[in-house]
């Protein structure tokens, strides 16, 4: 119930816990979806020659495909990317109060400092800012 691979970004190689849901996902993956070739790889291109995904372009082709068969509307630099999913990943980790060293080594950060980049999207960090309307005259209820 664990996932070992080598990160792009940082060159290390990387174990994670496989939660169930996502184990009977690769399982069905390879059992149903995955291409028939004799290549070590779990995860191949969908057009042959088959070989291994081995960069963020490879990814990123099967993100735009499968935005574009859900009917979603993709313009250059929107947002709807890969990289989307992991600022995504990273605020959720935040979230759940995971350890900085922690989201550094899902993420592939050198650094734990880079997470600063993340403190500013995560509501639940946000609102431990929040000032409150205590000392604050409230003269209507609407405010314009």
């Amino acid at each position: 119930m664990t996932i070992h691979f080598v990160q792009h970004k940082t060159g290390f190689g990387l174990s994670l816990p496989l939660v169930a849901d996502a184990a009977v996902a690769v399982a069905d993956y390879i059992l149903n979806a995955r291409p028939k070739a004799d290549s070590p790889y779990i995860f191949l291109t969908e057009i042959a020659p088959y070989r291994r995904l081995s960069d963020k372009s490879s990814v990123a082709n099967v993100l735009n495909k499968y935005i574009k068969i859900s009917g979603i509307e993709k313009k250059r630099h929107d947002g709807k990317s890969f990289h989307a999913f992991r600022r995504s990943m990273g605020i959720w980790l935040l979230d759940t109060a995971s350890s900085p060293e922690m989201i550094s080594q899902i993420l592939g950060h050198q650094s734990k400092d880079v997470l600063k980049r993340y403190l500013p999207l995560s509501p639940s960090k946000l609102s431990i800012c929040a000032l409150g309307f205590d000392g604050i005259q409230v003269e209507s209820e609407v405010y314009r």
